[in-house]
């Protein structure tokens, strides 16, 4: 980790790898710039795993390292004097979430995982002696799903903001520093994808599927009443917000069934443009909703193609549950009439594929078009493991993949033919 000093010739090593199979990571620097945050990843002893590569006439190899490797977290400072470790239980085996400073930089939060998932931790460090305290943790007899976690300071450094699925749907806690006073400030049958804070500490803004679980609009809450008030209105789905530095406006990717990602600019409350805004531009356009589209980026033939939209339907499973799904249908649909049907299934890992949005399968949507032109239905199903719909659903499919989400596929076709 070398530190340049601007306007000066040179630079200095302030902190170095502990083994030759190691590497650091800047994470960031106290506002007084006399610290560092880092952290350092060990892949020493791991068991090499080689990976032949067929091409042509010749095999050639590459290999990598598998397991969990060791973690660490460090405090250098960029002046002089001796990098810090921060002192956390454990042999150093775990997934790494969440690393951030205190508007302070006394302290720092860091937020880790259990190698096998079943537990998440948050500790609160002293950024002068590394001395770490438990703050926070949660388990699980599936997994914790890493992907959802998330965690901030608020501005004035007196509380802490993160994100749990503790209660089976992913809401907003705020908790003191020690982990005292834990209070859920958001709740319901909806999750929480994204979220920041505002730099007055007095509102955050959030990503989520609170009105429905297949579009995911931006939402401000404000702490002090608890009141949520939705600042997208566009039917569809946001998704990658970012918020600007004075919390006045948001920049997010929108799109829907058929219409592909544009950014967009919105206000985070009434009548609040970000300074300097205009739509005088060609390439901007202001949505009746005071939204402000940054990019015309889809060419007209594409918007003119009448691309197929799908229905979006539910269907209970054989255990009860509600499923959700969607249906492809030619244009001339007849309920009279019966139609071969095809069956997309997307991928495992963790996704949700039926939402108004443009697809992460955005070329499978389209030749589920080209399908119902030639006389297909097409069917797609959000199975058991699938994101968007909370823990127990997305943890059904825990250590039985083609068990209740297979069921699901059968009952939906079954659902089909009624």
């Amino acid at each position: 980790l070398m530190l340049i000093s601007a306007g000066k010739p040179g630079f200095a090593e302030i902190a170095k790898p502990e083994g030759k199979d190691a590497s650091l990571n800047l994470v960031d620097f106290t506002r007084d710039g006399r610290k560092v945050l880092f952290t350092e990843s060990d892949r020493e002893g791991l068991p090499d795993f080689l990976v032949p590569r067929y091409t042509g006439k010749e095999v050639t190899t590459s290999s990598f390292k598998g397991g969990v490797g060791k973690t660490s977290v460090g405090i250098a400072p960029t002046d002089t004097g001796a990098v810090v470790c921060v002192k956390l239980p454990g042999d150093g085996r775990f997934f790494l979430g969440d690393v951030s400073l205190s508007p302070d930089g006394k302290r720092a939060c860091v937020e880790r995982f259990s190698s096998n998932h079943k537990k998440r931790e948050l500790y609160v460090a002293d950024t002068d002696s590394g001395k770490a305290q438990l703050a926070f943790e949660e388990s699980s007899k599936t997994w914790v799903e890493g992907g959802l976690a998330t965690t901030r300071w608020m501005p004035d450094g007196h509380r802490i903001v993160t994100t749990s699925e503790k209660d089976g749907w992913n809401h907003l806690y705020t908790m003191d520093p020690d982990g005292k006073d834990l209070q859920k400030v958001t709740g319901g049958e909806w999750e929480i994808r994204w979220f920041d804070l505002d730099p007055s500490g007095e509102y955050a803004y959030f990503l989520a599927n609170k009105d429905d679980h297949h579009q995911w609009q931006l939402f401000s809450l404000e702490f002090r009443s608890k009141r949520i008030t939705r600042l997208s209105h566009r039917t569809g789905t946001y998704e990658n917000p970012v918020m600007s530095k004075d919390g006045l406006s948001i920049v997010a990717e929108f799109s829907d069934f058929a219409k592909p990602g544009e950014l967009v600019c919105l206000s985070t409350g009434p009548a609040r443009m970000p300074s300097g805004s205009s739509t005088d531009g060609p390439d901007l356009r202001l949505e009746s909703n005071g939204e402000i589209q940054l990019t015309q980026s889809v060419p007209d033939e594409f918007k003119h193609t009448g691309w197929v939209i799908p229905e979006i339907v539910h269907f209970r499973a054989r255990d009860g549950n509600w499923i959700p799904a969607m249906i492809y249908k030619p244009r001339d649909f007849s309920p009279a009439k019966k139609y071969p049907v095809v069956v997309f299934v997307h991928g495992a890992g963790y996704l949700q594929n039926v939402y108004r949005g443009w697809s992460y399968y955005y070329r499978e949507y389209m030749f589920h078009h080209r399908l119902t032109q030639l006389g297909y239905v097409v069917f797609e199903v959000d199975y058991r493991g699938s994101a968007g719909y909370g823990r127990d659903f997305r943890a059904g499919v825990y250590l039985h993949l083609g068990g209740k989400d297979l069921d699901d596929e059968l009952d939906g076709l079954a659902y089909l033919g009624s």
